[in-house]
């Protein structure tokens, strides 16, 4: 299994990845072909998913129709023209579960340092049973080390390996949108920041503090069974989520938060959502928009953001 995160900029050694990558979630699938040597997009894709497709889970089966998925991958491949089959690979947030841990010591021996996390994750999660990967890096921090550690089934990343093993392509490195997000942020001149990652159903919030990742959270949105939920009722619930991370960051940390950068996936007008936000936050919001050369409009750069982000 790769590793979950290969490319956080400032973060992980520099890594050569993959020309083409892909995102999944449960309402898109989407890709693109870059050209490193001309350090441009070649071609992307966009494609709908029809509901009951993909359903995004830490513990459960995650692909629910593979020949509605698999026609999808199809097309959106065809439409890439890559001729390679090695791939990069961006999983819903539900699918892991991500940490941020301080330390003043850690063992120094490989093995006992391992030992120490998990003992340190296990008072946060329970570890049972022989099939949860584990994978972390470490950071130095001033006086302390920082770990970013990443927790998932064996079951359901191989589950997705599996699924674009089946249709000619090598899982090469797999991530996920907000942190891959991050690299389109300049840390050094946003310096303190949160970055808000705002789906359909979902919502993840990264805080940079002093350049360095400081906290990772993933919230799914509460819906009513009974009734859709608006656009105004979404993001009055992240309004809700970026409030307390802001207040939690200034208790816990002493740091203020200097801008938000946001993310929007929303089907509605990703306007009316910053207008609310900048009508309800006082501090600088910005949409993430990515250089990218082609005509594009700002729902499909919102969409293609984090695979920009992934291969930049």
């Amino acid at each position: 299994m790769p590793h979950l995160f290969q490319r956080i900029k400032n973060y992980f050694t520099e890594q050569l990845l993959p020309p083409a990558a892909f995102e999944l979630s449960r309402h898109y699938l989407s890709g693109i072909h870059f050209s490193i040597k001309e350090k441009k997009v070649k071609s992307h894709f966009i494609s709908l998913l029809k509901g009951g497709t993909l359903e995004p889970s830490f513990d459960k089966t995650n692909i629910l129709n593979a020949s509605s998925l698999g026609q999808k991958l199809k097309e959106g491949a065809r439409r890439l023209h890559y001729s390679g089959n090695s791939v990069s690979l961006l999983l819903p947030e539900s699918c892991l579960k991500v940490f941020v841990f301080s330390f003043d010591n850690l063992p120094s021996a490989a093995k006992e340092k391992e030992e120490f996390i998990r003992w340190r994750l296990a008072k946060l999660i329970p570890l049972r049973g022989a099939d949860l990967q584990i994978s972390f890096n470490i950071i130095p921090s001033n006086n302390h080390q920082k770990v970013i550690l990443t927790l998932a089934r064996t079951e359901t990343i191989g589950e997705y390996e599996s699924f674009f093993t089946g249709h000619g392509f090598k899982v090469r490195f797999i991530g996920i949108p907000a942190l891959a997000l991050l690299n389109l942020i300049n840390s050094k001149e946003a310096q303190d920041f949160m970055l808000v990652n705002l789906g359909e159903d979902e919502m993840s919030l990264a805080v940079v503090l002093n350049s360095e990742l400081a906290l990772y959270r993933h919230k799914t949105f509460l819906v009513d069974t009974l009734q859709a939920m608006t656009g105004t009722e979404r993001t009055a619930q992240a309004l809700n989520e970026i409030e307390n991370t802001i207040h939690f960051i200034e208790d816990k940390e002493k740091r203020k938060i200097n801008s938000i950068w946001l993310r929007s996936t929303s089907l509605e007008d990703e306007e009316s959502c910053l207008s609310f936000l900048k009508e309800k936050i006082s501090l600088p919001l910005q949409i993430i928009q990515p250089a990218f050369p082609l005509n594009l409009s700002l729902r499909e750069k919102q969409l293609l953001s984090p695979l920009l982000g992934q291969i930049s």
